[in-house]
């Protein structure tokens, strides 16, 4: 039979009831109170459940009261079985130690406060303490009779009037430890790659709780700074604080949860309230946006797009960032830039761009493949954002020594990369892929002016008033299709100029021959005209490379016929000159050249000098020596001399005088009593084969041209051929009876040995050359 406990009844060892003024009331109400207790018993003893379950009577954990004439007590009115003290929730119930269903109650802020207050003082066994843990129950829990439990309630404090002070002071406690709400914020301290989350667990009006059991997880690309993406800990009654750091780039979720106590109701003929467990409540609380890794990249622009071959090559390159994206405090990264030359105007608007997700040594492969190989280099390092660094070109990888571009005339541009497997290890951790810039791009392409050479000789360097002159000029390095650019506007670049003129002048006195030659031209540039000076005239031709005939009937660029007289006694100097384009240089030949003027007289010299020249021999191979000899005929001046320039060998086809000379100027005396004689030029040798163009000229003492010749004339060109591959030796066989040497028909070849340039002196091999050799006379040239 279970076990019934009238509640208010008063048990073994209660205080006595005092006699009642009304013992006819109180009869009725206990025989009342008895009826009730056995229809509850007998309902218990018919729905009692088999896991039914007996607990046991509380220690001294409660307060008694009078009511109405009996005695009621408040606080831990029994203990469960699993040792939770256990409350009354039901006034007006005679209490039973038996019970049977546990359901639990509806989460709330109140049924948090209670499982609070029930599980702190637990073990606490001051009955004014559990009365007002019993009281706050009643307050908020109760479950049958809330007027009747408020007329008991106001009977107990009557008796008892400080515990309502202790109840409101465990009710306030229990707000500060029992949280019912959550929030986070983030805070970003290096771009979205690290931070703070800053968590608020709160309570009833809002307060900061303290000792609230809690876990902040992350999930998405981020974790706090010690690796993990769990953080836990109590509530302090402040916001807790939380370092974090990403691991990748995405959406980070920060999931707040924390615990709280639940209570239970044990189902009685008197039913109970006891503390459950506790419980974790989680909330996603915050999401936010992380980066740990960055692209970086650079915008270019050369700092001039005009540049002349032989000029450094310089850019100016500026680091840049993603959109979004947070460079690394501090980090250094590289910057490659590889310098392509002499790309033809052609191409221009054919670049190339890396493809989405290529690699930047895949983009150079295949810029390599496209046929173009880089001319230069460059290396520069950026710590950030925005940084701005001019780069000078090199000639190695890596490397200081700097780079001209004389080699390189024609379209110039950049191509810069940052490749991340060419980074520092502490680098590439934080770089998300390869940056390149594409090939041709219009602020990295420039022009690169080639330099123009030009070579000229007056027909005559002397003459009579009344005679027509002319000129011989040879021009080298303009681009092969120089006049067919028509500029670009898109890279800023201008057309070919496609004509280059050239002028004749006069210097002298026109009132007295005898004073001409204090008129001599001197200096590179062309003087004021004067009463001495006078331009005669301008003619246009092509801008192109070749052979120019100015005079002598020969066409301008118009295709005019052009005829120069010497009018007067004096000076006339032939200049050309080129005003320059974005792709040439602007050349003007020297005003002071002597090979390019012509001294007039009014009479003429029977006995002039003149220079007649040929090779020896004409052919030869690699590594073989051979000269020039000139044949000087005439009158001469004491000091008068000879020199010999020679060009190392071109193809066929290709402008005489283009090359390196291989002997410069090179000065041979002659002897002023002989009215005929030959000179020798120093030996020369060449180390690959092609045409060798010499050119000789007779001067005075004082410098001036008396007779010379134009490139390329016949007689003045020495093949150089490939050596022939070595035959098998023959069977040696018994050398004759020696007899007298023929005389020679031709000179016996110069020998192969020595230095590289020498002088050959002696009347044998002058005899030689002047007897056996064919001579070019320039004068029967034009």
């Amino acid at each position: 039979m279970p076990n019934i406990i009238f509640a208010g009844s008063r048990r073994r060892g209660a205080p006595p009831r005092r006699p009642s003024r009304f013992p006819g009331r109180h009869t009725a109400r206990r025989l009342l109170a008895f009826i009730i207790a056995l229809a509850a018993m007998m309902g218990l003893a018919a729905a009692m459940p088999a896991s039914a379950a007996t607990m046991q009577a509380p220690k001294d954990s409660q307060l008694w009261y009078t009511f109405e004439g009996e005695r009621y007590n408040i606080g831990v009115i029994a203990v469960a079985p699993n040792g939770r003290n256990a409350y009354c929730i039901e006034t007006g119930v005679p209490a039973s130690y038996d019970y049977g269903e546990t359901m639990s109650i509806k989460d709330s802020e109140n049924a948090r406060r209670i499982a609070y207050l029930a599980n702190a003082y637990q073990s606490n066994t001051d009955p004014a303490t559990q009365a007002a843990i019993g009281m706050l129950i009643h307050d908020h829990f109760e479950a049958l009779d809330k007027p009747l439990w408020q007329k008991r309630r106001a009977a107990f404090l009557k008796e008892h009037p400080t515990v309502q002070a202790k109840a409101d002071a465990l009710w306030k406690e229990s707000a500060a430890h029992v949280a019912t709400t959550t929030k986070a914020s983030v805070t970003y301290l290096e771009g979205k790659r690290s931070g703070y989350v800053d968590v608020e667990i709160t309570g009833s009006g809002g307060a900061k709780v303290s000792g609230v059991p809690y876990v902040v997880t992350l999930k998405g690309p981020g974790a706090f700074n010690d690796g993990k993406t769990t953080a836990s800990g109590k509530t302090a009654g402040k916001t807790i604080r939380l370092n974090w750091k990403a691991t990748g780039k995405g959406d980070v979720v920060a999931n707040v949860s924390y615990d709280h106590g639940t209570i239970e109701r044990l189902v009685s003929g008197q039913d109970y309230l006891r503390y459950g467990t506790s419980t974790s409540v989680k909330n996603d609380v915050v999401t936010f946006d992380v980066v740990k890794d960055f692209q970086p990249g650079v915008t270019t622009v050369v700092n001039r797009k005009i540049v002349d071959a032989g000029e450094a090559v310089d850019d100016d390159v500026t680091s840049t960032i993603a959109k979004g994206d947070t460079w690394k405090t501090s980090l250094a990264v590289k910057a490659e830039g590889y310098y392509y030359a002499g790309i033809a105007p052609s191409s221009l608007g054919k670049g190339m761009t890396p493809k989405t997700g290529e690699s930047s040594k895949d983009f150079l492969a295949r810029v390599k493949a496209a046929g173009y190989e880089p001319d230069a280099y460059g290396t520069v390092e950026f710590t950030g954002p925005g940084q701005k660094k001019t780069v000078h070109a090199v000639t190695e990888p890596g490397g200081t020594e700097p780079y001209s571009s004389a080699g390189g005339p024609g379209i110039g541009t950049w191509v810069w990369t940052m490749d991340k497997s060419r980074q520092n290890d502490s680098a590439k951790e934080w770089i998300r892929g390869d940056f390149s810039s594409g090939l041709l791009e219009h602020a990295e392409t420039m022009s690169v002016r080639a330099p123009v050479s030009v070579d000229s000789t007056a027909t005559e360097h002397s003459a009579i008033v009344g005679a027509e002159i002319s000129d011989k000029i040879t021009v080298a390095g303009f681009p092969e299709d120089h006049g067919e650019f028509h500029g670009d506007e898109a890279y800023g670049m201008g057309g070919d100029r496609e004509r280059a003129q050239v002028s004749v002048w006069w210097a002298g006195d026109p009132d007295d021959a005898a004073n001409d030659r204090r008129y001599k031209p001197e200096g590179d540039a062309v003087p004021a005209e004067d009463a001495h000076h006078k331009r005669i005239g301008t003619w246009e031709y092509a801008a192109r490379n070749g052979e120019i005939k100015v005079g002598a009937g020969a066409p301008d660029a118009d295709g005019k016929p052009v005829h120069i007289t010497a009018e007067t006694h004096g000076y006339y100097v032939f200049v050309y000159s080129f005003e320059g384009d974005d792709r040439v240089r602007p050349v003007t030949s020297s005003y002071g050249d002597a090979w390019e003027r012509v001294f007039v007289e009014e009479t003429s010299h029977p006995h002039a000098p003149s220079l007649t020249t040929a090779v020896i021999p004409p052919h030869v191979k690699v590594g073989e020596e051979f000269r020039d000899s000139a044949k000087v005929s005439g009158e001469l001046e004491d000091g008068s001399y000879v020199t010999f320039t020679a060009y190392e060998p071109v193809a066929d086809g290709v402008t005489p005088g283009t090359g390196e000379r291989i002997l410069d100027e090179k000065r041979v005396e002659l002897d002023a009593t002989a009215r005929n004689q030959t000179v020798f030029s120093p030996a020369a040798k060449a180390d690959k084969p092609g045409k060798v163009y010499w050119k000789a000229t007779l001067w005075s003492p004082d410098g001036e041209v008396i007779d010379s010749h134009p490139l390329g004339i016949d007689g003045e060109v020495t093949t150089v051929e490939e050596p022939e591959e070595p035959e098998e030796p023959e069977e040696p066989v018994k050398p004759e009876e020696p007899t007298d040497p023929e005389e020679p028909e031709e000179p016996a070849p110069l020998p192969a040995t020595g230095a590289a340039i020498g002088l050959i002196a002696g009347g044998s091999l002058s005899a030689l050359a002047v007897g056996c050799l064919t001579l070019a006379a320039i004068r029967r040239r034009s």
